[in-house]
Protein backbone atom coordinates (compact mmCIF):
# COMPACT_ATOMS: atom_id res chain seq x y z
CA UNK A 1 0.00 0.00 0.00
CA UNK A 2 1.40 3.40 -0.94
CA UNK A 3 1.97 5.95 1.81
CA UNK A 4 -0.44 8.89 1.79
CA UNK A 5 0.59 11.87 3.87
CA UNK A 6 -2.53 12.73 5.81
CA UNK A 7 -3.93 16.28 5.62
CA UNK A 8 -3.37 16.57 9.38
CA UNK A 9 0.35 16.12 8.85
CA UNK A 10 0.46 18.87 6.22
CA UNK A 11 -1.47 21.14 8.55
CA UNK A 12 0.94 20.21 11.32
CA UNK A 13 3.95 21.23 9.25
CA UNK A 14 2.27 24.51 8.34
CA UNK A 15 1.55 25.18 12.02
CA UNK A 16 5.18 24.48 12.86
CA UNK A 17 6.28 27.16 10.42
CA UNK A 18 3.72 29.50 11.96
CA UNK A 19 5.12 28.88 15.42
CA UNK A 20 3.74 25.59 16.70
CA UNK A 21 5.60 23.12 18.91
CA UNK A 22 5.97 19.40 18.41
CA UNK A 23 8.39 16.60 19.12
CA UNK A 24 10.57 14.34 16.98
CA UNK A 25 12.89 11.41 17.74
CA UNK A 26 12.07 11.73 21.44
CA UNK A 27 13.71 9.64 24.13
CA UNK A 28 16.07 7.45 22.10
CA UNK A 29 19.67 8.52 22.68
CA UNK A 30 21.74 11.63 21.88
CA UNK A 31 23.58 11.04 18.61
CA UNK A 32 26.51 13.39 19.15
CA UNK A 33 28.79 12.96 16.13
CA UNK A 34 27.44 9.53 15.26
CA UNK A 35 25.57 10.64 12.13
CA UNK A 36 26.99 14.07 11.21
CA UNK A 37 25.24 14.00 7.81
CA UNK A 38 21.83 14.34 9.49
CA UNK A 39 21.00 18.04 9.73
CA UNK A 40 18.25 20.43 10.73
CA UNK A 41 16.40 22.68 8.26
CA UNK A 42 14.78 25.85 9.55
CA UNK A 43 13.48 29.13 8.20
CA UNK A 44 13.97 32.77 9.06
CA UNK A 45 11.15 35.28 8.91
CA UNK A 46 11.54 38.75 7.37
CA UNK A 47 12.32 40.05 10.89
CA UNK A 48 15.04 37.44 11.42
CA UNK A 49 13.12 35.21 13.84
CA UNK A 50 13.62 31.47 13.41
CA UNK A 51 10.91 28.98 12.54
CA UNK A 52 10.99 25.31 13.41
CA UNK A 53 11.40 22.86 10.58
CA UNK A 54 12.50 19.40 9.49
CA UNK A 55 15.41 17.00 9.61
CA UNK A 56 17.53 16.52 6.44
CA UNK A 57 20.23 14.20 5.07
CA UNK A 58 23.41 15.50 3.45
CA UNK A 59 24.09 13.26 0.43
CA UNK A 60 26.59 15.35 -1.58
CA UNK A 61 28.66 18.52 -1.00
CA UNK A 62 25.83 20.90 -1.94
CA UNK A 63 22.81 18.54 -1.85
CA UNK A 64 20.63 17.54 1.09
CA UNK A 65 17.33 15.68 0.95
CA UNK A 66 14.24 15.70 3.13
CA UNK A 67 10.57 14.85 2.69
CA UNK A 68 8.62 16.38 -0.15
CA UNK A 69 6.11 17.64 2.41
CA UNK A 70 8.86 19.74 4.02
CA UNK A 71 10.17 21.31 0.82
CA UNK A 72 6.64 21.94 -0.42
CA UNK A 73 5.50 23.67 2.78
CA UNK A 74 8.67 25.74 3.09
CA UNK A 75 8.34 26.83 -0.55
CA UNK A 76 4.82 28.08 0.09
CA UNK A 77 5.27 29.57 3.58
CA UNK A 78 4.58 33.29 3.42
CA UNK A 79 6.42 33.97 6.69
CA UNK A 80 9.73 32.41 5.54
CA UNK A 81 12.21 34.81 3.94
CA UNK A 82 15.17 32.40 3.83
CA UNK A 83 15.88 28.74 4.60
CA UNK A 84 18.96 27.39 6.37
CA UNK A 85 20.51 24.05 7.32
CA UNK A 86 22.72 23.32 10.31
CA UNK A 87 24.58 20.15 11.22
CA UNK A 88 25.17 21.15 14.83
CA UNK A 89 24.32 18.09 16.94
CA UNK A 90 22.72 19.81 19.94
CA UNK A 91 21.36 22.95 21.61
CA UNK A 92 19.07 24.05 18.79
CA UNK A 93 15.94 26.06 19.56
CA UNK A 94 12.76 24.12 18.60
CA UNK A 95 10.43 27.12 18.39
CA UNK A 96 10.51 30.66 16.93
CA UNK A 97 12.77 33.02 18.82
CA UNK A 98 13.43 36.72 18.29
CA UNK A 99 16.16 37.87 18.47
CA UNK A 100 17.48 34.65 16.94
CA UNK A 101 20.43 32.67 18.25
CA UNK A 102 21.44 31.11 14.95
CA UNK A 103 23.76 28.07 15.00
CA UNK A 104 26.49 27.76 12.35
CA UNK A 105 24.40 27.25 9.22
CA UNK A 106 24.48 27.16 5.43
CA UNK A 107 21.81 28.87 3.34
CA UNK A 108 19.51 26.90 1.06
CA UNK A 109 19.41 28.51 -2.40
CA UNK A 110 16.86 26.16 -3.97
CA UNK A 111 14.08 23.89 -2.73
CA UNK A 112 12.79 21.26 -5.17
CA UNK A 113 9.91 18.89 -4.49
CA UNK A 114 9.58 15.62 -6.43
CA UNK A 115 6.98 16.35 -9.15
CA UNK A 116 5.47 12.92 -8.49
CA UNK A 117 4.66 14.00 -4.94
CA UNK A 118 2.95 17.15 -6.19
CA UNK A 119 1.02 15.46 -9.01
CA UNK A 120 -0.07 12.50 -6.86
CA UNK A 121 -1.36 14.64 -4.01
CA UNK A 122 1.20 13.14 -1.64
CA UNK A 123 0.54 9.50 -2.51
CA UNK A 124 4.08 8.82 -3.72
CA UNK A 125 7.47 10.46 -4.23
CA UNK A 126 7.59 12.12 -0.80
CA UNK A 127 11.09 13.47 -1.34
CA UNK A 128 12.55 16.95 -1.69
CA UNK A 129 16.00 18.33 -2.54
CA UNK A 130 17.80 21.25 -0.90
CA UNK A 131 20.57 22.91 -2.90
CA UNK A 132 23.06 24.49 -0.50
CA UNK A 133 24.91 27.76 -1.07
CA UNK A 134 28.27 26.36 0.08
CA UNK A 135 29.83 22.93 -0.33
CA UNK A 136 29.97 20.87 2.87
CA UNK A 137 33.04 18.71 3.57
CA UNK A 138 31.08 15.62 4.57
CA UNK A 139 30.87 12.83 5.46
CA UNK A 140 27.73 12.12 3.44
CA UNK A 141 24.90 9.66 3.83
CA UNK A 142 25.05 6.81 1.31
CA UNK A 143 22.02 6.33 -0.90
CA UNK A 144 20.82 2.78 -1.63
CA UNK A 145 21.05 0.77 -4.83
CA UNK A 146 17.87 0.25 -6.84
CA UNK A 147 15.59 -2.29 -5.18
CA UNK A 148 17.72 -2.51 -2.02
CA UNK A 149 14.70 -3.13 0.22
CA UNK A 150 13.37 -5.86 -2.08
CA UNK A 151 16.42 -8.01 -1.34
CA UNK A 152 16.59 -8.10 2.46
CA UNK A 153 18.13 -11.21 4.04
CA UNK A 154 17.00 -10.66 7.64
CA UNK A 155 20.43 -9.73 8.99
CA UNK A 156 19.95 -5.97 8.61
CA UNK A 157 20.23 -3.66 11.62
CA UNK A 158 18.04 -0.53 11.39
CA UNK A 159 18.54 2.88 12.96
CA UNK A 160 16.37 6.01 12.78
CA UNK A 161 18.12 9.37 13.18
CA UNK A 162 16.49 12.80 13.36
CA UNK A 163 16.29 15.87 15.55
CA UNK A 164 14.21 15.71 18.71
CA UNK A 165 14.07 16.10 22.47
CA UNK A 166 14.61 13.89 25.48
CA UNK A 167 10.95 14.09 26.48
CA UNK A 168 7.91 14.18 24.22
CA UNK A 169 6.26 17.58 23.61
CA UNK A 170 8.46 19.58 25.94
CA UNK A 171 9.94 22.96 25.20
CA UNK A 172 13.61 22.09 25.27
CA UNK A 173 16.52 22.56 22.94
CA UNK A 174 16.62 20.17 20.03
CA UNK A 175 19.44 17.74 19.42
CA UNK A 176 20.21 15.02 16.93
CA UNK A 177 18.95 11.74 18.41
CA UNK A 178 18.86 8.13 17.28
CA UNK A 179 16.98 4.95 18.03
CA UNK A 180 17.41 1.35 17.02
CA UNK A 181 14.47 -0.09 15.14
CA UNK A 182 12.94 -3.38 14.06
CA UNK A 183 11.44 -4.13 10.67
CA UNK A 184 7.63 -4.16 10.50
CA UNK A 185 7.31 -4.49 6.74
CA UNK A 186 8.14 -3.18 3.27
CA UNK A 187 5.57 -1.76 0.85
CA UNK A 188 5.88 -0.61 -2.77
CA UNK A 189 6.90 2.90 -1.66
CA UNK A 190 7.23 2.59 2.10
CA UNK A 191 9.41 1.07 4.81
CA UNK A 192 7.71 0.37 8.14
CA UNK A 193 9.83 0.35 11.30
CA UNK A 194 9.16 0.13 15.04
CA UNK A 195 11.49 2.21 17.21
CA UNK A 196 13.21 0.39 20.03
CA UNK A 197 12.19 0.87 23.64
CA UNK A 198 15.08 1.90 25.94
CA UNK A 199 15.31 -0.72 28.68
CA UNK A 200 12.69 0.09 31.30
CA UNK A 201 12.59 3.76 30.32
CA UNK A 202 10.34 5.57 27.86
CA UNK A 203 10.13 4.35 24.29
CA UNK A 204 11.74 6.32 21.52
CA UNK A 205 9.08 7.87 19.30
CA UNK A 206 8.74 10.01 16.20
CA UNK A 207 6.72 13.18 15.69
CA UNK A 208 6.59 16.20 13.42
CA UNK A 209 10.20 17.42 13.60
CA UNK A 210 11.51 13.97 12.73
CA UNK A 211 10.06 14.49 9.23
CA UNK A 212 12.87 14.07 6.71
CA UNK A 213 15.22 12.22 9.06
CA UNK A 214 16.96 9.03 8.00
CA UNK A 215 16.13 5.37 8.23
CA UNK A 216 19.50 3.63 8.00
CA UNK A 217 20.78 0.12 7.45
CA UNK A 218 24.13 0.05 9.18
CA UNK A 219 25.71 3.38 10.03
CA UNK A 220 25.34 5.42 6.85
CA UNK A 221 23.19 3.66 4.21
CA UNK A 222 20.09 5.87 4.10
CA UNK A 223 17.43 3.57 2.65
CA UNK A 224 14.40 5.71 3.56
CA UNK A 225 13.18 9.07 4.89
CA UNK A 226 11.13 9.36 8.08
CA UNK A 227 7.59 10.58 7.40
CA UNK A 228 5.41 12.06 10.13
CA UNK A 229 1.74 11.04 9.99
CA UNK A 230 0.36 12.89 13.01
CA UNK A 231 1.17 14.91 16.10
CA UNK A 232 1.18 11.84 18.28
CA UNK A 233 4.33 10.24 19.60
CA UNK A 234 4.40 6.83 17.91
CA UNK A 235 6.96 4.03 17.97
CA UNK A 236 5.60 2.78 14.64
CA UNK A 237 7.17 4.87 11.90
CA UNK A 238 6.44 5.05 8.17
CA UNK A 239 9.35 5.96 5.89
CA UNK A 240 9.59 6.86 2.21
CA UNK A 241 11.75 4.35 0.34
CA UNK A 242 14.72 5.87 -1.51
CA UNK A 243 15.45 2.78 -3.59
CA UNK A 244 12.31 2.87 -5.78
CA UNK A 245 12.69 3.91 -9.39
CA UNK A 246 10.49 7.02 -9.41
CA UNK A 247 12.42 8.49 -6.47
CA UNK A 248 15.75 7.53 -8.08
CA UNK A 249 14.66 9.24 -11.31
CA UNK A 250 14.12 12.46 -9.36
CA UNK A 251 17.25 12.28 -7.21
CA UNK A 252 19.42 11.29 -10.18
CA UNK A 253 19.17 14.85 -11.50
CA UNK A 254 21.03 16.11 -8.42
CA UNK A 255 23.31 13.38 -7.13
CA UNK A 256 25.17 10.35 -8.46
CA UNK A 257 23.32 7.16 -7.47
CA UNK A 258 24.78 3.69 -6.92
Amino acid sequence: MRHLLKPAALIGLALLLAGGQAAAIDSGSPDGDGHPFVGWMYGETPTGAQTVGCSVLLVAPTIAITSGACTDIFSQASNVASVWVTFEPANLVPFPIDPPTSPPSVEVVQLVTDPDYLSSGGVSGNVGVLVLDEAQPGPYATLPAAGRLDALDGSEAYTAVAYGTERHQTIETLERRYSGATLRGVGPDSLFLRLTKKGHGPAACAGSQAEGGGGFIGESEAVALVLDESWRCSRNVTLQRLDVQDVRDFLGDYVTLP
